[in-house]
Parts: C-alpha cells; sequence; structure tokens
C-alpha cells in the first residue's frame, strides 16, 4: 500500500510550482533560441561547435519537453512528485553541466563591457552581448531547475510520512477496540467500580435493595398476624 501512494498524484502548491515552471521555460527558450543562432552560424563559417553547446542545447529542449509533458500530466491527472523529480534530476545535471563549461570558457571576458574597444566592431559587440545574456539565462535556467527539484523533494516529504500513516491505520483501530480485560474496563464496569484502586463510592441505602420492600411488607404482616393470634 505504501508504494502504491508514493507513485500517486501528488498536489503541489500553485504559486510557487508554476513560478518555477515559468522560469524554466523562459531560460528555456532563451538558451534554446540562442544555440540555434550559434550553432547556425558556426557550421555556415564552418568552425567547430563547442561541447559547451551541445549540453545547453540538449539542456534547454530537455527541459521544454519535459515542462509540457508533465504539464499535460498535471493538467489531466495530477503530477507525482517523485516522476517529476527524476526528469528534474536530469535536467539539473544537463544545466548544471553547460553552465559550468560555458563559465570556464568565458571566464577571462565575462566582466568586459561590450565595446569597440574590447570587439572591434558592430558584430563583435553583438556577439558580446549575445553571450553575456547566454551566460544569464544559462545560469537562471540551472537556477529554477534546481529550485523545482527543490519543490518536488519538499512535497514528496510531505506526502511520504501520511503513506506510512495510511498504513498503520487499521492496526491502531485494531488495538483501539481490543483490550485486556481487567485494566480499562473495571474503571467503567459499575459493578467492579469500588474494586478499582482509588476509587470509592457510596454503597446503596436500604431502600435501594431489591428486598427491601418485600421484606418490611411480609415483616409487617407477620407481627400483624402475631399480634393478632397473641
Amino acid at each position: 500500500m505504501a508504494r502504491k501512494i508514493k507513485t500517486q498524484p501528488t498536489s503541489y502548491p500553485k504559486g510557487a510550482f508554476y513560478i518555477a515552471r515559468v522560469c524554466q521555460a523562459v531560460a528555456s527558450l532563451i538558451v534554446a533560441g540562442e544555440m540555434f543562432y550559434f550553432v547556425y552560424q558556426l557550421k555556415h563559417g564552418g568552425f567547430r561547435v563547442p561541447w559547451m553547446f551541445f549540453f545547453l542545447h540538449a539542456a534547454a529542449l530537455y527541459t521544454l519537453i519535459t515542462l509540457v509533458v508533465t504539464g499535460l500530466l498535471h493538467w489531466r491527472h495530477r503530477l507525482s512528485a517523485l516522476f517529476n523529480g527524476s526528469l528534474n534530476v536530469v535536467a539539473c545535471g544537463l544545466w548544471v553541466g553547460g553552465f559550468g563549461m560555458l563559465a570556464d570558457a568565458e571566464s577571462e571576458t565575462i566582466l568586459d563591457a561590450c565595446t569597440f574597444t574590447y570587439w572591434g566592431n558592430n558584430t563583435g559587440v553583438k556577439i558580446c552581448r549575445l553571450y553575456k545574456l547566454l551566460f544569464a539565462a544559462s545560469l537562471f535556467g540551472a537556477v529554477s531547475t534546481m529550485s523545482a527539484f527543490v519543490l518536488d523533494v519538499v512535497v514528496y516529504a510531505r506526502v511520504h510520512p501520511a503513506a506510512q500513516y495510511s498504513r498503520a491505520n487499521p492496526l491502531l483501530e485494531k488495538e483501539d477496540t481490543t483490550y485486556a480485560a481487567g485494566s480499562y474496563e473495571d474503571l467503567y464496569d459499575p459493578h467492579r467500580a469500588r474494586s478499582a484502586p482509588g476509587i470509592t463510592q457510596p454503597g446503596p441505602s436500604a431502600a435501594q435493595l431489591p428486598v427491601y420492600q418485600p421484606y418490611c411488607k411480609s415483616g409487617k404482616d407477620s407481627n400483624a398476624k402475631g399480634g393478632i393470634g397473641a
């Protein structure tokens, strides 16, 4: 039963869920668009495509595909935190790997101003601005994807104890309805309440005894007969 509940659809908090997904989508669209442009320009100019472009391109496209698939699942059925978290783990690896290689390649130029002094002409200034935008979008994509994964972990951890509790419910109900005689029933049994330790109740009066009335009546009749007979 616990395994079944682990894979059941999970209720996400709407605000954090949609904010993380919108951030992922914006970053992925920017990175994917720039990757298509850079790869086309490099292929057209006969240059080799750097490895970091493959990682960033794969991260952006993979994130967009998973957002569409999980969005449809969330809309039709409700999304499982375990399934969505496993997809976000792969996306985090691609984003972190691609951004790490991009940061290493731009470590000497990322802080340079996009001016003619450093880049020579309008084309160089344009490439500088595109690289800075790619750097910011890649960082934004990595952070938003990791935030989405943290949300999956939090939601899964919030639902997981409920699965354990529901599995223990039948045992708790059974233990509540069956208990050993002489432990609790003595305290609530009126016939045994006087024998329970620490509990004292006043005894019944003579008028409340079931044999009081017949005894008194028969006593009066006998006395009367005795008096008459005497």
